[in-house]
């Protein structure tokens, strides 16, 4: 297998929209069942930000 050693990661926010037009359009997942779960994602992810070093200590 190839590996690449010039690459880059980027976190992007939740696409909401996508999510659910590939869960649920695409492969039959419940639309109510995924939204509620992107939206726990969402608020989540707004109480969890990053921390420091000394959060940890």
């Amino acid at each position: 297998m190839n590996v690449k050693k010039d690459y880059s990661l980027e976190w992007k926010s939740l696409n909401k929209e996508k999510i659910i037009k590939i869960l649920v359009e695409e492969h039959d997942f419940s639309m109510e069942r995924v939204k509620s779960t992107v939206e726990k994602l969402l608020k989540e992810k707004q109480e969890k930000q990053q921390k420091g070093l000394n959060d940890f200590f």
